[in-house]
């Protein structure tokens, strides 16, 4: 943010660079694994096909995962590229140990990569689990070196799960691969290629670990990228490597036509439709600006279910929303006194997202607000003033 100027839009300038460099490595890694330039451009088209069409509101946001795809996927790549040398599983293990502490939740890779180089290396399997074993525990005693044990008390922070919403909202991001998925496995199956098997173990590790993280507040769509990164790998694999001739056209053509379909049953035109969705950010923009505007006009601090917000509006930083209402929901932090500061009329802005169900600042906050006057309301948001 220093180099910037500013730190949400460093941010967001990291994500895209992570992003572009998932979509780079996906067909650097089938090229290593002898696929033809076709296949591998089919195999980073569907990537960004996918992520653009069904996961559009993650592209570009502020969050470190897909950066932590991209130096994951570096790892693989080195792997690959000399795969009989003993310094490759090492260097894979130290570079995926360290893209965990980018975003710690990207597990399916590391995990079913050790368990495909167990069936075919042994030695390399363990050299690799040693290497990145050895980047993990110097990486968390760096960090407690620097920030002492807030860091673990942060990693281990509560949160409330739900299993029904984990099977519910996972399988409905699951259902726009459903065709991609069925054509990639009955082609790694049928194939008996050990790169087709490994491609197809990562999907089979990850479609679990997905449904399992998405169980989690807080846990979205990211949950499914590693099954998206999985599909375009095998799909990718699977087109350079298919003894059938013209099977390849059908791959693409049934990829293609299930990314049509799941857009006209939710019809979501608007994906395709450029102007309209220029039109539409600009409006949110205009927006963002007034509310900001609304923000920096109230003199004090001020609490802000949207951080970023109080961030551009230079408010300092008093209550982190997701953080704070998962610590009063498992019982470890007392919301008494946020609610007398709340009451007392302390904050000269407060602003609140409704409608979000009962884990929100909004419900926590709602009595207290009651001392302000009537909310300014916007489309999706409320801003008490004083």
């Amino acid at each position: 943010s220093n180099i910037v100027g500013e730190g949400i839009f460093a941010g967001r300038l990291v994500v895209w660079i992570g992003f572009l460099g998932t979509a780079f490595l996906i067909p650097a890694i089938l090229r290593r694994l002898g696929n033809d330039p076709v296949a591998s451009a089919s195999g980073a088209m569907l990537f960004t096909a996918y992520s653009v069409v069904q996961f559009n509101v993650y592209v570009g946001v502020y969050d470190p995962q897909w950066l932590a795809h991209a130096v994951m996927l570096l790892g693989l790549w080195l792997y690959f590229r000399e795969p009989d040398a003993p310094r490759s599983s090492v260097a894979a293990g130290v570079v995926m140990g360290l893209a965990l502490f980018i975003k710690h939740n990207i597990l399916a890779l590391p995990v079913a990569f050790v368990l495909w180089l167990f069936l075919y290396d042994r030695r390399a399997s363990f050299r690799f689990a040693a290497a990145g074993l050895v980047t993990g525990g110097l990486g968390l005693a760096a960090c407690y070196a620097a920030f002492g044990p807030d860091f673990f008390t942060g990693l281990l922070a509560p949160r409330t799960y739900s299993v029904i919403d984990g099977y519910r909202y996972g399988l409905a991001y699951l259902e726009p691969m459903e065709i991609p998925l069925v054509i990639f496995a009955l082609g790694a199956i049928l194939l008996r290629d050990r790169y087709a098997k490994f491609f197809l173990l990562l999907a089979s590790v990850a479609l679990p670990l997905g449904l399992i993280e998405r169980t989690g507040a807080g846990v979205a769509i990211n949950s499914v990228f590693e099954v998206v990164i999985a599909l375009s790998l095998g799909v990718g694999h699977l087109m350079g490597h298919t003894p059938i001739r013209g099977l390849r056209l059908w791959v693409i053509g049934a990829c293609a036509t299930a990314l049509i379909i799941n857009v006209g049953v939710g019809a979501d035109r608007s994906i395709y439709l450029i102007r309209p969705w220029i039109a539409q950010q600009s409006a949110k923009a205009a927006q963002t600006r007034e509310q900001i505007a609304l923000l920096t006009e109230h003199p004090g601090p001020a609490i802000c279910e949207t951080p970023a917000l109080c961030y551009w509006a230079h408010k300092p930083f008093e209550v982190d929303p997701f953080n704070f209402v998962q610590g009063v929901r498992a019982g470890i932090k007392d919301d008494r006194e946020l609610l007398q500061r709340v009451a007392s009329g302390y904050y000269g802005a407060v602003e609140v997202i409704p409608g979000l169900g009962s884990d929100t600042l909004a419900v926590i906050l709602r009595d207290s607000l009651t001392n302000y006057p009537p909310p300014k309301r916007f489309e999706d948001r409320a801003f008490y003033v004083k």
